[in-house]
Parts: structure tokens; sequence; C-alpha cells
């Protein structure tokens, strides 16, 4: 139900009126109102429920990526291959401050319910903690660029890691790199190392770390016996017989 109702003492100590919260048709919460002295008014009624629309207000408001419908399309368009987005971006990253010759890392997250984010929310609040974080929401995940160029690399991320954690995301890194041309091959490798990284909050994998697992996943998935070479074969027997592990 939309309308605010009544619980008694109980589950709570005191009475409660309640109301349901939505994202569009997703329940996303409930907000609760706890009688203290005396029974609430009709009056004070209405005005709770009042209130309780304008909280789903800004939450459709702050979980909606229409927003960032510009930054979202460079970079669905530029990982695409259409490189003529490219010099757009950089002119963003120009008016932030940024340099061409700044090192910088992608990172590509992801909430860990796929229920309800708040993608527009974190990017919004990811983008005013810092001149040299630049986030976007982005088909589901969230792109974020790091300048770790003109801030220290490690205060960035744990930055980020704080905010992840409270808004229950996690995300994978990028190898470093300079020129925005690499942007495509970065995006791979954050989406490598998200696919590959913990399942927790605030979690920031590296594709450093990443990179055997997928390998040996590859490997194991696409790579059949006829076209391994031979001395692997001879390694494995050797290892049959001397219980080792090559």
């Amino acid at each position: 139900s939309r309308s605010p109702f009544y619980i008694p003492p109980g589950f709570f100590p005191k009475g409660t009126y309640s109301v349901n919260l939505y994202n569009g048709p997703v329940w996303c919460g409930i907000f609760v109102i706890i009688e203290h002295l005396s029974q609430l008014n009709q009056g004070m009624i209405d005005d709770f429920a009042f209130l309780a629309t304008y909280i789903e207000q800004w939450i459709l408001q702050n979980t909606s990526a229409d927003i960032f419908s510009f930054s979202q399309a460079l970079f669905t368009g530029i990982f695409s291959g259409q490189t003529e987005k490219i010099p757009v971006l950089e002119r963003k990253l120009l008016s932030l401050g940024w340099k061409s010759t700044d090192k910088k890392l992608l990172i590509k997250a992801q909430a860990l319910s796929k229920n309800f984010h708040t993608d527009a929310y974190l990017c919004r609040t990811l983008n005013g903690s810092s001149q040299f974080i630049y986030a976007s929401p982005c088909n589901g995940h969230i792109i974020i660029l790091l300048n770790i160029s003109g801030a220290k690399e490690d205060d960035l991320l744990h930055l980020l890691g704080q905010w992840f954690q409270k808004s229950r995301y996690h995300a994978g890194i990028s190898f470093p790199f300079k020129e925005l041309l690499h942007i495509p091959g970065s995006y791979n490798q954050a989406s490598i190392a998200l696919e590959h990284g913990e399942l927790q909050a605030g979690s920031l994998y590296p594709i450093r770390a990443a990179a055997l697992p997928y390998i040996m996943h590859t490997l194991n998935a696409y790579v059949t016996p006829d076209i391994v070479h031979p001395a692997l074969g001879k390694l494995a027997a050797y290892d049959a017989r001397h219980n080792t592990a090559y």
C-alpha cells in the first residue's frame, strides 16, 4: 500500500505509521514515524504521507541516469569504437583541469543488488568529492575515470572504497593509461577485473590481480586438448609419478 498504515505497539515500543517507498514499480524501503508522547492526529498523518511523496521523488531523481545522458552517450560511443567522440571527452576533462598527458585509471562499478541501485546519486557524489574523479552511469554500471597524476592514487581509491562500502558497490580497475584512445581496452580490462573480483561491498579489484585467473579460465574454456603442446603431457605424467605440481 502507498497509504500510511498503523502498526500498534509491540514490534516497536510505541505505535507507528508507515509508508512503503517505491522507485517506479520497485519497492525500495519503508518510511516510519513513531508516536512519542501522544497519538498522531490526522493532520500530522497527512503531512507524513505528503513527505513520503517527496522522498519517493528524490529517490527517483537520484537513481535516474537521464541527467548523465551526455556523458553516458560519450562512453557508450567510445566503447563501441566511435573514435570521433574521444576529442569531445577530452575537452570535457580539460574543462575540469585535467591534462592530456595525465595518467588515468578506468573503473567499472556495479551495485551488489540489481533491484535497487543509486548510480546517478553516487556519480553526483563522487564528481563533487574530487576534481580528479569523472563518473557517469552507463548501461547499468558506473564508469569512472581517475586522474592519478592530479591526486595520489591511493587517496582516490580509498575515497571510492568508502563510498562503495556505504552504497554496496564493487568494482574492477584497469591498468594505468594516458591516451584516451586506450579507453576501449581499459574498459575491457576493468570488465574482466569486475567479473573476477570479490562480490563484496567496497571491493576494488585490479586487473593485475585478475589477469592470471582470466587467462587460466580462457584456456580451460576454449583450448582443446588436441592443440596443447605434448610437453605439458610429459609434465602431467611426471607429476603423477613424483607427486609434484609442475
